[in-house]
């Protein structure tokens, strides 16, 4: 996702987003040999959504959890969860493509739960928890 970089502070990760500084959390947070992310979306750096469709927008939130895994010596190969947020527009199709183009043969568990998310432009939000090993 272009403008965003993962800023490590100890074990937790940010982007530097006003958002960040406002609510106090972390993007990412490594405890051991997990990590856990906070809901992603796929807004900018201004909190504007990008992408109009649910495959576009899960793959500007898989760029986004690469970078801050990354940050921790993860990857998405690392990935073993995944919750998703969806709201009532939710193309299957379009996000089982995202998802296997991202994931291939990596296959973490996944949920799926219905949610009024902040921005009805979002289409989805997921968080992940990964496992180095």
């Amino acid at each position: 996702m272009e403008g965003f970089q993962a800023v490590k502070r100890g074990e937790f990760v940010g982007f530097g987003v006003a958002l960040e500084e406002k609510l106090g959390f972390s993007r990412a947070v490594r405890v051991g040999d997990t990590v856990y992310t906070s809901g992603l979306t796929s807004t900018d750096r201004d909190g504007k959504v990008q992408g109009s469709t649910i495959y576009e927008q899960l793959k500007i939130c898989y760029e986004k959890m690469a970078l801050i895994l990354e940050a921790h010596g993860a990857s998405l190969e690392h990935v073993v969860k995944e919750t998703w947020y969806l709201n009532a527009d939710f193309d299957l199709d379009g996000a089982a493509r995202a998802h296997s183009e991202v994931f291939g043969d990596v296959r973490p568990v996944l949920t799926g739960i219905g949610a009024r998310l902040l921005d009805p432009e979002m289409l989805i939000e997921i968080d992940a928890v990964a496992v180095v090993r």
